[in-house]
């Protein structure tokens, strides 16, 4: 009986233990992920700085007085927009004095080549009568001087000054009425008035021409075309001669008006062609009258050289008093030396004029003509400086002068900066640098707003070591399309120091024991296997799995941290 309920009790127990390890030995729910291979790599971060892409100092080539500032502070401007202009008083001075001396070689070069008029020759014979004149009164004026004066002198030399009185009201005179004829523009003006008409009608008329010419055309196009269709049915017989020979009439006569047409469209522009000659002959002598012209100026030479003996003769009846001193000696025969030198270049002239011009006088005058358009060149080129313009599109930045400072040549008078994108600014160390290249994305927080991330561009990575910092400087471009980021803000890049592109990767949150024994859970049937991982590269909530796991293995990433090796799971995820 006892054995019995012995044999009972051991029965009892053994379906209680049983009850009881299938208890212990139920699935634990695990969520696993396939082992893949892709890209990974580590981060290292830095500080770096915002830079304007372009910052650019404005300044100056010739330096001056600022007259006018266009722009402020945070405006922004154009490429080509005017920044600021210097005074430009002096420059337009120089720049009428260029035109003026281009007008003047222009026209002595016309002259030349037109050859020497009547009155050229009569000024020119003037102008030596002029100069015999003035060494005559030099040499008397050095020969009393040096003699002292006496009665005979006196008389002479108060002769000498009313001679030149009255050759300076003459000159004067003569002046006067060549001015009033020059200044007296009624018939050329009805000259120029008639061949503007004549001009504006004979353009109406090639224009009328070209329209008849035009219809003709367009005419004769069409009755040719019918004239060839009609000839194929008359040879075809689908068609009577009298047909035939009615479009053949008309195909002649639409051919002979065009011909017509074309011959009036050429007289049409023969006539133009005169006409325009006509207006521009009567333009020249209307704005630019050579003859009176030419007299005018042999007028005011001859009334100069007649003041200057005035001037001359009146010094010399002073003198006549006061006795002469050493200094009015070396004066008056410098006078007299200058007088030889102005009677021989008047001579010279006025056998220049007399031969005419020859054709290295001509030459000449083409280089002098060139010499004259590069100097204005030149100043055209200076007033155009005074105007500093913007070399970019972009922002004003700091404004160093006000107007009415003077600046000096290349000292920045303000910056204009480009902020449509900008740089990131960091220094690296070698071991980073080896990591980096030319054109690759990065990432960047910007430290001024909360959690704004940017992303840019590996634009510029330093060659050699800055011996200063003894680091390698590299610029990272970014778009600034929202206008938020400003040169001097700060920044943290996350620069990647190790990276590969094939490595095996699971979540790091899958692997246990990870700073001394690291190991994984892998599924197979339907069990967690413990087993030992060699890790590599981490990256964000990534790691690289060097040896331990295959491609496409099960690991487990959630519920690992409740398993022992080989206990069974259940993968619900």
């Amino acid at each position: 009986m006892l054995k019995v309920r012995n044999i009972k009790r051991i029965l009892v127990l053994l379906v209680f233990t049983i009850m009881i390890t299938d208890v212990v030995l139920a699935a634990v729910p695990v969520s696993v992920m396939e082992a893949e291979r892709k890209e990974i790599s580590s981060f290292r971060r830095v500080n770096g700085q915002i830079e304007a892409f372009e910052d650019i100092q404005i300044s100056t080539k010739t330096g001056g007085i600022i007259e006018k500032i266009h722009v402020r502070t945070g405006d922004r401007v154009k490429k080509g927009q005017p920044l600021f202009q210097f005074e430009q008083e002096d420059i337009r001075i120089q720049l009428k004095q260029a035109e003026a001396a281009v007008e003047i070689a222009r026209a002595t070069l016309e002259k030349m080549i037109k050859g020497t008029s009547e009155e050229q020759i009569r000024a020119g014979e003037a102008g030596v009568k002029q100069a015999e004149a003035a060494l005559r009164i030099a040499r008397a004026n050095l020969k009393m001087l040096q003699d002292g004066a006496s009665l005979e002198d006196r008389a002479n030399i108060e002769a000498v000054y009313q001679q030149a009185l009255a050759s300076y009201e003459g000159a004067k005179q003569a002046l006067e009425l060549v001015e009033s004829a020059y200044q007296d523009k009624t018939a050329q003006k009805q000259q120029l008035l008639a061949a503007e008409t004549q001009l504006k009608s004979a353009e109406k008329q090639v224009k009328l021409a070209e329209e008849r010419l035009a219809q003709a055309v367009t005419a004769f196009e069409q009755v040719e075309t019918e004239f060839r269709r009609i000839g194929y049915l008359y040879q075809e017989k689908a068609v009577s001669k009298n047909q035939y020979e009615m479009i053949e009439s008309q195909y002649k006569n639409a051919r002979s008006a065009v011909e017509s047409a074309r011959i009036g469209k050429e007289q049409a522009d023969i006539a133009l062609q005169g006409a325009k000659e006509s207006y521009l002959l009567a333009e020249e002598n209307f704005t630019n009258p050579i003859q009176l012209e030419q007299q005018l100026t042999a007028a005011k030479t001859q009334l100069k050289v007649a003041e200057a003996n005035v001037n001359i003769a009146r010094a010399n009846l002073d003198k006549v008093e006061k006795g002469a001193r050493e200094e009015e000696l070396m004066i008056a025969l410098s006078n007299v030396e200058q007088a030889e030198a102005l009677l021989e270049s008047a001579k010279a002239q006025f056998d220049q004029l007399k031969k005419g011009a020859s054709a290295e006088d001509i030459q000449i005058g083409k280089a002098n003509l060139k010499q004259a358009e590069a100097v204005l060149e030149q100043a055209e080129k200076l007033l155009e400086d005074t105007i500093i313009r913007s070399p970019i599109d972009g922002i004003v930045g700091q404004i160093n002068f006000d107007e009415g400072e003077m600046i000096g040549p290349g000292i920045p008078v303000l910056n204009v900066v480009n902020l449509d994108k900008v740089y990131i600014s960091v220094n690296v160390t070698e071991d980073q640098l080896i990591y980096l290249e030319k054109g690759q994305r990065v990432e960047a927080r910007l430290l001024a707003f909360e959690n704004m991330f940017l992303e840019g561009e590996i634009e510029y990575l330093a060659p050699v070591v800055n011996p200063m910092t003894q680091a390698f400087p590299v610029k990272i471009l970014v778009e600034n399309k929202s206008g938020r980021l400003r040169g001097g803000m700060f920044a943290e890049v996350y620069l990647p120091v190790r990276s590969k592109k094939e490595a095996l990767v699971i979540p790091i949150s899958a692997v246990l024991d990870l700073e001394s024994n690291p190991f994984v859970y892998i599924i197979e049937e339907n069990r967690a296997v413990r087993t030992a991982v060699e890790t590599g590269i981490i990256s964000g909530d990534y790691i690289e799995i060097v040896n331990g796991v295959e491609p496409g293995q099960k690991v487990v990433i959630k519920g690992q941290d409740y398993l022992d090796d080989k206990m069974p799971v259940e993968v619900v995820k």
